[in-house]
Order: C-alpha cells, then structure tokens, then sequence
C-alpha cells in the first residue's frame, strides 16, 4: 500500500525544471515522491535483469525518474553482464604509482565512458583505502597503496574523468575497512589524529 507520506500535489515534475539548483530539484523531487518510493529508492529493487547489477533502483514513471544502474568496479567495469567485452586496465595501484594527474583523469574518462555506454549511471569507485595490510587481497583496487597523499593528490581528477561522462563516481570503501579477514566484525576504533593524518585524506 502507497502511503502519501510528504507528496508535493501541486506539480511533481518541477523537479525537472533544470533553470532550478540541483538542491532544489532534489527537494522538490524527495517531496513529490511517495514513502514506498523513497524506499525503494534506498534500498534498491528486483526487476528482470537486476541480478545482472551490482545494484539498482526501479524507475518511478509518474515522476519521469529513471532506473538507476550500479555496476562495480574502481579496476572497471564488472563482466558479470555483457561478458567478454570490459577492458583489461592495469590496477588502480599502477596508475597510482605515475603521479600523472593527466593520466589518471584520461583513464578515468574512458572508463567512465565504458560504464556509461553499457548503462550504468554509477561505477563503484575508484577504491581509496590504504595499503596498511600487505596481505588484504584487495590492496590492488586502493589508489592510495601506503601513501594518504598520493591518493588525495589523484582521486580529484580520476573522478573528473569518470564523471565527465555524465555519470557518478562513488569513493570506496569508507575510511577504516582496510583488510578482508573478519572484515564483519573487526574493530575500527581509531584516534582521532590517526584519522586525519593518515585514513580521510583520500576522502
């Protein structure tokens, strides 16, 4: 059952109206949307096909809001849709490596074009955790390797080059998830300088 929960009667589609801020627009949207659809909205949707994302939402018709697809990942896009046709790139460590902040938006930028033309409105990523684990298996999808600088230095134009496509970069995975083992139940407390100093650079 819809509940009408904050629903803008007047006109729902002003939030298209693109002469308005972007924070207007999405006021304007969250109040013409019904509760059901800020859920869903949230918490993603299964459609046919959706297995195929990472993650996804359903379209809301009435409002003219279309799906939105999420695919990972920062190495590129994931081949568990359209197989056999995602580039091969080197890691996001080796681009890290360079120091070429030239390179790395050019980077980003084809491989945000090949997220957007395969229909993804999301990548998810670049990675931007540290390296404080030599053993974490992921350590190949962190731009920062072990240096909080170098990741601050390039994350700024990797993600202008993906989103240059008209697409949304999404920085991952959030400060203080660094390793694999017990990655559910480990401890994340750190002190605040450690944090500052070392781990929310890249963010």
């Amino acid at each position: 059952m819809i509940q009408n929960l904050g629903v803008n009667e007047d006109d729902p589609l002003a939030w298209r109206d693109t002469s308005k801020s972007a924070e207007e627009r999405a006021k304007l949207l969250v109040n013409a949307m019904t509760f059901d659809e800020k859920v869903n909205t949230v918490q993603g949707h299964v459609f046919p096909g959706a297995l195929t994302w990472t993650g996804a939402t359903e379209a809301i018709k009435r409002l003219k809001v279309p799906r939105v697809r999420y695919q990972d990942g920062p190495q590129g896009f994931r081949m568990n849709i359209h197989w056999g046709t995602s580039t091969s790139w080197p890691s996001i460590l080796t681009f890290s490596q360079t120091w070429d902040e030239e390179l790395t938006e050019q980077w980003g930028k084809l491989m945000g074009k090949e997220f957007k033309d395969k229909g993804a409105a999301v990548q998810l990523g670049p990675g931007m955790n540290l390296m404080r684990n030599g053993v974490n298996g992921r350590d190949f999808e962190y731009m920062p390797g072990e240096d909080p600088h170098i990741g601050a230095r390039l994350v700024a134009p990797l993600i202008k080059g993906i989103q240059s496509n008209g697409i949304m970069a999404n920085m991952k995975h959030y400060v203080n998830n660094e390793q694999e083992t017990h990655r559910w139940g480990q401890s994340a407390n750190i002190d605040e300088r450690t944090q500052y100093e070392i781990y929310y650079p890249p963010f």
